[in-house]
């Protein structure tokens, strides 16, 4: 059986990976028993770094050969950069969101503080502007994960300013999950092609290429919210909870449109989710939640996603093609498939 493209990624990367994993260490060493304690929690549950690993391949994949001799080390810096920066706004969301569980385990808002959550947030943030500083890293690198801390910001008040008026349009959409979500993907990307000098046009298609991986990442993740049956460990329906119209509402909505009888069912759920207080839950919000799964069913909101998904996930590929053929390539390749088509 072939082995799945995130092993296979680790299997590619493997010399190069530990120079990753041990500049991340290095850089969050601290004196501080506290820090050090919830560091090596954080160690011991995190996520599979999708990101520091894209970042790997795709520097590989520019020059497209395994020559040892091929220095990864600023390419490694950009890995742990993002990383960091990656966390930081994860340990700061489970406080905002008054998250008790992450991928399965307790977050660090629940099993100590929501204190210790954003100070540890502000201290994995620090420290990777910190090793941007420290490495002289060119200014198109420090500039674009500028603006990516800046884009992550300003996605979430948009989503918040949506949430509170229920005014959340397909183009509010894709400009929120552009903002929150793709702009790591690219400023990770586009980093790493610029410290491998990279020519502008491949640094071009590798950031077209990253912006349309973090929108189809996103919009797998929003299919997963309306699809209760998938193993995915996220209750069905939890983002209505929150008040967040995403592409399976939306889509259900565009597709109720056409009908007198679709129109009043929309304008039902739509008043029924003004109604929810995402600070004080109440047993009708259950009821709420339950409606908009029902109603994403009824007017197929998710082959609607899935169609947008699927134009971006081809885009993304297609971008990949001005890079050298190379098994970096491929996994590259396969790992995008594998991100924007998980079950889980």
């Amino acid at each position: 059986m072939k082995s799945s493209p995130v092993t296979q990624a680790m299997q590619l990367l493997e010399p190069d990976w530990g120079g990753y994993r041990a500049l991340l260490i290095e850089v969050l060493a601290s004196d501080n028993p506290l820090l050090n304690q919830i560091n090596q929690y954080l160690f011991e549950h995190g996520g599979k770094q999708i990101r520091p690993m894209l970042a790997l391949l795709t520097a590989r994949a520019i020059c497209g050969k395994t020559d040892s001799t091929i220095d990864l080390s600023r390419a490694q810096s950009c890995a742990a950069v993002a990383e960091l920066i990656h966390t930081a706004t994860l340990l700061h969301d489970d406080v905002a969101d008054d998250s008790d569980v992450r991928r399965g385990h307790a977050t660090v808002k629940a099993l100590f503080s929501p204190a210790a959550s954003v100070l540890m947030g502000d201290f994995w943030l620090s420290r990777g502007l910190k090793l941007l500083i420290k490495n002289r890293c060119d200014y198109g690198v420090l500039e674009s994960f500028a603006l990516a801390i800046d884009k992550l910001s300003s996605g979430e008040m948009l989503q918040m300013e949506r949430a509170e008026d229920i005014q959340t349009t397909e183009e509010d959409y894709f400009k929120i999950i552009s903002l929150k979500t793709s702009s790591l993907f690219v400023a990770t990307l586009h980093s790493t092609a610029i410290e491998m000098n990279a020519s502008p046009a491949i640094c071009e298609r590798i950031c077209e290429f990253a912006e349309l991986l973090g929108l189809s990442f996103q919009i797998r993740d929003d299919i997963f919210d309306y699809s209760p049956a998938m193993d995915t460990g996220k209750l069905g329906g939890s983002d209505i909870l929150e008040r967040k119209i995403t592409l399976p509402l939306l889509g259900a909505f565009h597709h109720a449109e056409q009908t007198t009888e679709g129109k009043k069912a929309k304008d039902t759920l739509l008043q029924a989710i003004r109604r929810i207080d995402p600070t004080t839950p109440c047993p009708d919000d259950q009821i709420t939640q339950k409606q908009a799964l029902e109603f994403v069913q009824q007017y197929d909101g998710i082959s609607y996603a899935e169609e947008a998904l699927n134009r971006c996930v081809a885009q993304a590929k297609e971008a990949l093609a001005i890079l050298p053929d190379s098994d970096y390539r491929q996994v590259l390749l396969e790992l995008t498939d594998y991100m924007c088509y998980r079950t889980r």
